[in-house]
């Protein structure tokens, strides 16, 4: 008699303590503790995996692109557009750069700079212009007789084109027997540098 009483007892202390833990959970879940607490605790953990950049994670950078002499002619930063006379107010300065490190989406040298970043930090990288658009070369120059070409009504010299609907140059002479495009790079031939800040890794 003795043991069926105390195995009643377990029975009954179990199916209350069963009882006491789901009517917890359940509460926790309808205020929305629990699920927070799992939802802070899975954030934490990815923001720990992504604090530094590694191939194949999607980047977002702002840059702040200059010639050698430092002279700024691109930023993806308002306040330097405007203090270099570069700002576009079509442009979204709040959209950044975003990129896939390590896809060659970018220029070799800023693709490796990326590597090992930590959001929020910053770095300035000098890229020489073998590493950047190449050195300019006359291989580029294209010389195409009047006849061949097409519709030049209203084209002039410094003009930019598309050629064979891919390639951009711009019209570096026009006269009566040729068109010169030029479709080098407009950076080919110059040093780079870049200033760089990661802003979030995905």
């Amino acid at each position: 008699m003795k043991k069926t009483s105390m195995l009643l007892f377990w029975v009954l202390s179990l199916s209350m303590l069963v009882c006491w833990c789901g009517q917890n959970a359940q509460n926790s879940i309808e205020s929305g503790t629990w699920a927070d607490e799992i939802t802070w605790s899975l954030s934490s953990e990815t923001k720990v995996m992504k604090e530094v950049v590694s191939t194949w994670d999607l980047v977002v950078v702002d840059y702040v692109w200059k010639h050698l002499d430092w002279t700024v002619f691109d930023t993806s930063v308002k306040a330097i557009a405007e203090e270099a006379w570069l700002f576009n107010p079509n442009r979204d300065y709040d959209a950044w750069l975003e990129f896939t490190a390590g896809a060659g989406q970018m220029i070799k040298w800023f693709d490796e700079a990326v590597i090992w970043m930590k959001v929020g930090e910053s770095k300035t990288v000098e890229i020489p212009a073998e590493k950047a658009y190449w050195e300019r070369s006359e291989d580029y120059v294209i010389h195409v007789p009047v006849e061949e070409a097409w519709d030049l009504s209203g084209a002039e010299v410094w003009m930019q084109v598309i050629l064979w609907g891919a390639y951009p140059a711009k019209i570096i002479e026009l006269n009566d027997k040729e068109v010169v495009f030029d479709a080098n790079h407009e950076l080919a031939w110059k040093d780079l540098v870049f200033d760089i800040t990661v802003k979030s890794i995905e």
